[in-house]
């Protein structure tokens, strides 16, 4: 709801991007385990207009992340998954509040037994949008048994275990706010 008009305008204008990423892995042979840690940050400096006024538009973000796959047993193998973004902005001397999310995700796997394989993962997700925090927890669970001598599998899988209703997401840009949120299907077993 709302309009936005676009116009155009000749002038001098310089834009700044910056960007830097790394990341270090180390796999422990004693423990069947890879740690992996990253770290990305970008920001950008520009003058833009805005209701006919030009402004110095500042965005900064990062993201920071781990990860850690192990697989301690024969029958067991896990893995984490984190990831927090952040995001702020400022236009002249204004500062934006800071956007954070934090994203958890988890799987294991199973083989209890020969042909036989359970999956369960997790996403849990945590925006913090001036202020006001949105949570969605969601998981699956999958079982398969495969048939001895053949290419046939037998799957049941539980979507949505916890029958989550909404997936919300938050960003910023130079000027907006976005807040998506999304209806999600009911808990299914197929």
């Amino acid at each position: 709801e709302g309009n936005t008009i676009l116009t155009s305008k000749e002038i001098d204008n310089i834009s700044y991007r910056h960007f830097l990423s790394g990341n270090i892995s180390k796999y422990f042979r004693s423990f069947k385990t890879t740690l992996s840690l990253n770290a990305n940050y970008n920001t950008q400096n520009l003058e833009q207009f805005l209701n006919n006024q030009l402004g110095n538009v500042k965005n900064d973000g990062w993201i920071l992340g781990s990860k850690i796959n192990t697989n301690p047993l024969d029958w067991l193998s896990l893995e984490y998954n984190g990831k927090l973004f952040t995001n702020k902005s400022q236009i002249n001397s204004l500062k934006n509040p800071i956007i954070k999310t934090w994203n958890h995700s988890i799987s294991m796997n199973i083989y209890p037994h020969k042909n036989h394989y359970i999956r369960f993962t997790t996403d849990y997700y945590n925006n913090d949008f001036t202020n006001q925090k949105q949570e969605t927890l969601f998981s699956d669970l999958v079982y398969r048994f495969t048939f001895p001598n053949t290419k046939i599998d037998l799957e049941a899988s539980w979507n949505n275990v916890f029958n989550t209703k909404y997936y919300t997401n938050s960003s910023i840009d130079s000027y907006y706010y976005y807040v998506q949120k999304i209806t999600l299907r009911p808990s299914q077993i197929f």
